[in-house]
């Protein structure tokens, strides 16, 4: 469903799109996986927040692309959960992340 959410996770009024547009796997995953993000439209913005709302990571992305993979391994993550918010070019998209 959509949502109109202020959220420490989020930062700012945005309208959320649960999943259903996007598509995260493996997940959960391990923390030496390589996560790839599937979209219906182009990925513009990928965010990285922990549990606690920090942002661990963002990239921006410039040419158009429907799929994106992300080295986790890089990111030196514990396990646990995480949020991953990508932005397309009109919506904004939220989906947890587990680490094992």
């Amino acid at each position: 469903g959509v949502y109109v959410c202020y959220d420490y996770m989020v930062g700012v009024d945005e309208v959320i799109d649960i999943g259903s547009s996007i598509r995260i796997f493996p997940n959960p995953a391990s923390k030496t996986d390589q996560i790839r993000i599937k979209a219906t439209a182009n990925i513009k913005e990928v965010n990285v927040f922990n549990q606690d709302g920090t942002l661990i990571s963002r990239w921006n992305y410039s040419q158009n692309t429907q799929q994106i993979n992300l080295d986790i391994l890089s990111l030196h993550l514990n396990s646990g959960g995480y949020l991953i918010k990508v932005k397309t070019e009109n919506k904004v998209f939220a989906e947890k992340l587990i680490l094992h």
